[in-house]
């Protein structure tokens, strides 16, 4: 009797002090400010699409300011969401930032100067746990094709700098998604994702060159009827990673005119890893595809700044309809570092060609572009604490002194940015 009274007092004592489980619901942020000295060659001040090389440089002069900014992508803030079973989790994110300076309007050498944005939802997303092999994604998220690998260049946003886009990272905002994660070991998982694939109001086309059918009130409409599909296959062997990953939507549209193109196909191959070997650490990443240059595709960093054909598809006028061309993008980037402890030193070379042949019956008309474009990067970060890294760097970045845009053969000029960045994450 004495011991099953001793046996029942242990085990209310033990259900006594078995913490219950919680929901739990953590605030994370992270603010950035960039400092820099930036220069601009007199064929960029031109603008985007350079200076004729027949012509020369114009009137414009060579250009440089110095700015102090808070980049919109590296001030935000985060509310992570965890079960009380783990079950279901959730994550949000707002941010906010850019330009405050207040230039003419005339000099404005970039259209992010006075970019200041309000509050906007980066991520809004539900995770369901269905076992320990398989859950999915619902909401605002990253996107599974280029989005896993990038480099570290953080500095200039406000300018139109980050993450390499335009300079061999091809990546994107984040999107409304349905995504399935498969894990078949812990070493290898698939992703599987379903994406929004609308970009259009009604009326707005992107491609306003279609012509609509005869009918009086008729648009050519945006009519996408099945979700753009990405694909990746994340794997890890110790300190090496890969992901290999594919894109792929039918653009499509409505009561466009009888022989005119209503359609094309946006896709992607990308294949990035990582690996590091003490100090030493290298990534890289590289993509190819057709139509990844125009902002229906839903990529950034496809058509290098310059809008239309560049990378993406274009239009053009055979037989009295209109017809569309594919752009194709070969970008790739490679990021080598050492980390001393309290400093590292990181080495970063991007490159990303886009090209759009035209109309394949003439040697070169308007519908024609070719760039390519080089960004060469050197980063400093040290870290002063365990959140707060001071990170001097220096960038260049070639826009091609030998670009064709818009069938015209153009400088588009270069540029210089050395400065520092001033981060805290919490």
């Amino acid at each position: 009797m004495k011991k099953l009274f001793v046996g029942i007092l242990a085990a209310v004592c033990c259900c006594a002090f078995v913490a219950p489980a919680f929901a739990e619901v953590k605030v994370e942020g992270m603010i950035q400010t960039d400092f820099y000295y930036w220069d601009m060659s007199k064929e960029r001040v031109s603008g985007a699409a350079g200076v004729v090389k027949a012509v020369g440089a114009g009137t414009q002069d060579d250009w440089a300011t110095t700015r102090i900014a808070m980049p919109q992508p590296l001030n935000r803030i985060s509310v992570r969401y965890t079960g009380e079973d783990k079950v279901v989790n959730g994550f949000i994110q707002i941010r906010a930032g850019g330009s405050r300076a207040n230039p003419n309007a005339a000099n404005a050498m970039n259209a992010a100067v006075n970019s200041e944005s309000a509050f906007s939802w980066e991520y809004a997303q539900i995770d369901w746990h269905v076992n320990p092999w398989l859950f999915f994604r619902f909401g605002r998220q990253d996107q599974t094709f280029g989005g896993a690998y990038a480099p570290n260049q953080g500095m200039g946003q406000v300018e139109g700098h980050i993450i390499g886009l335009g300079f061999g990272n091809i990546t994107a905002q984040t999107r409304d998604a349905v995504r399935a994660f498969i894990k078949f070991n812990n070493n290898i998982r698939m992703e599987i994702q379903l994406l929004d694939p609308n970009t259009e109001t009604i009326g707005n086309s992107e491609f306003n060159a279609l012509p609509a059918t005869g009918t009086a009130s008729a648009v050519a409409r945006e009519a996408n009827t099945l979700p753009r599909f990405d694909i990746s296959l994340p794997m890890q062997f110790g300190n090496f990673k890969i992901e290999p990953g594919f894109t792929w939507l039918k653009q499509e549209w409505d009561q466009v005119a009888a022989g005119s193109d209503d359609s094309y196909d946006v896709w992607g191959l990308t294949l990035g890893a990582s690996a590091g070997f003490g100090p030493f650490s290298v990534a890289a990443e590289i993509t190819y595809g057709d139509n990844l240059g125009l902002v229906s595709t839903h990529f950034g960093g496809g058509n290098g700044g310059v809008a239309g054909s560049v990378g993406g598809p274009a239009t053009y006028v055979t037989g009295g309809n209109t017809k569309i061309a594919d752009g194709e993008t070969l970008a790739y980037w490679i990021q080598l570092g050492f980390d001393f402890g309290p400093f590292a030193i990181q080495g970063i070379f991007g490159q990303n060609n886009g090209e759009n042949d035209g109309d394949p019956a003439l040697a070169r008309d308007g519908a024609e572009s070719d760039f390519t474009q080089t960004m060469y990067g050197l980063n400093f970060p040290i870290k002063v604490t365990k959140t707060f890294t001071i990170t001097p760097q220096i960038w260049y970045y070639d826009y091609d002194d030998s670009a064709i845009v818009a069938g015209v053969e153009r400088d588009r000029g270069d540029e210089l940015m050395v400065g520092v960045t001033f981060n805290l994450v919490f």
